[in-house]
């Protein structure tokens, strides 16, 4: 077998493959959109009518967007640290990562959290960045943090099957139900990507 094949065997992250969608300006308006409005909100409430502009809108828009990609690459970091191949990083109107490959329920439920962690830690490092306290969130930078430190909170939540919260309890329970037992990657209804046992 020559290196090359040799290298695309084995789990984790050889060359990551990037995919950037049209898609994703949408995801970067909605981001600009909602800490825009939020940074607006703030500063007509706490400042003294310190104008937003739409570079403003543009640079939150633009951190959040950053903290949800720095998610994505913790997911793909951790699992490939935890022997799953990473398929790819998805940037769209849908933001993921894909692997596959076999694992147990911890390995996977630590790089499910690894995601939401990593964006509250980034939420903490812009808002600290920013100054702190309130007049750290009448800036861009202090407003991404704030919706980097929400969004990563709320992930870790188990409100939707597709979110990060209920994945990671998924993988919590099945650990403990099967004492951590190796979960195959099969094609369709894969365990090891969904939790569920055949």
């Amino acid at each position: 077998m020559s290196h090359a094949a040799d290298a695309a065997m084995r789990p984790g992250v050889g060359r990551l493959r990037l995919v950037v969608e049209p898609g994703l300006l949408v995801a970067l308006a909605a981001c600009s959109g909602a800490a825009g409005l939020l940074l607006f909100g703030l500063r007509v409430r706490l400042g003294d009518g310190m104008p937003t502009s739409a570079l403003d809108f543009l640079a939150a828009g633009v951190l959040v967007l950053t903290a949800m990609l720095v998610h994505e690459l913790a997911h793909a970091a951790a699992a490939a640290a935890t022997g799953r191949r990473v398929e790819r990083v998805v940037l769209g109107k849908m933001i993921g990562v894909y692997t596959s490959g076999g694992t147990t329920p911890l390995r996977r439920a630590l790089a499910i959290g690894a995601g939401p962690l990593t964006e509250i830690a980034v939420g903490a490092a812009y808002w600290q960045l920013a100054g702190g306290g309130p007049e750290g969130a009448l800036t861009p930078l202090g407003v991404a943090g704030v919706v980097a430190l929400i969004n990563g909170t709320s992930n870790l939540l188990p409100f939707h099957p597709a979110g990060d919260g209920w994945k990671l309890a998924r993988f919590l329970l099945l650990a403990r139900r099967t004492g951590n037992a190796a979960l195959p990657c099969t094609p369709g209804d894969c365990p090891a990507c969904t939790g569920r046992l055949p």
